[in-house]
């Protein structure tokens, strides 16, 4: 599959993929919090639709994440894009 635009009769339509990667200090943070890697994707996809709690600047996003078990607060992530 190539990047280029499809031909679609009044609309413009580009495919993106995005790669995500995880460094072994969080991939072990993750572990210890019980963060899956299907909730990392939920939040990556949730950053790309615009939802972030705030934009930081400097392409650095705020998120929050619900966490499992009663009376947890949330868990805040910030997620830092490139380009």
């Amino acid at each position: 599959m190539s990047n280029e635009a499809l031909d679609f009769p009044g609309a413009l339509c580009y495919f993106l993929v995005v790669r995500v990667f995880k460094s072994t200090w969080f991939s072990r943070f993750a572990g210890k919090e019980n963060i899956t890697d299907h909730e990392l994707k939920e939040m990556v996809r949730q950053l790309e639709a615009g939802k972030a709690d705030a934009d930081l600047g400097g392409g650095v996003y705020k998120l929050r994440a619900a966490r499992s078990g009663g009376g947890k607060p949330p868990q805040t992530l910030f997620a830092k894009g490139t380009g």
